[in-house]
């Protein structure tokens, strides 16, 4: 198996926004909403970009690994929270090199699993509005 790539992009963007959020930042827009100046009248402008929106939901997807797969999830800890290298995973997991990257795959399957479930699930609103 490989890794997905654009689930690994999406991990290492997320590794950036915690790392943003640890040194001092939220992971979240930095401007209070009450500083924002006004958008154009009768318009609800956010600064949250859509980086934060899919760095919160990719935050959700590695939390729910947690329970049922804690070594997938101190796996990706190691990795994108830690900056650490492969061989230095293996050492702290007390694997083989290649085991911390079948744990990758498998975190990439099951991240990208958790974002289609979610995706294809209809939002609460959109139970209300079909007959």
């Amino acid at each position: 198996m490989a890794r997905i790539e654009h689930i690994k992009h999406r991990l290492e963007r997320w590794g950036a926004w915690l790392d943003q959020r640890d040194s001092g930042g939220t992971g979240y827009p930095k401007q209070s909403s009450f500083l924002r100046l006004p958008g154009p009248i009768g318009m609800n402008c956010s600064t949250m970009t859509a980086n934060d929106l899919e760095c919160s939901q990719t935050h959700d997807a590695v939390q729910s690994l947690k329970v049922g797969r804690p070594h997938l999830h101190q796996c990706i800890e190691l990795v994108y929270r830690k900056n650490m290298a492969y061989k230095f995973v293996a050492v702290a997991l007390g694997k083989n090199e290649s085991t911390v990257h079948s744990y990758l795959e498998q975190v990439d399957r099951a991240i990208d699993m958790w974002l289609r479930d979610r995706s294809e699930r209809p939002t609460p609103i959109e139970k209300t509005l079909t007959p």
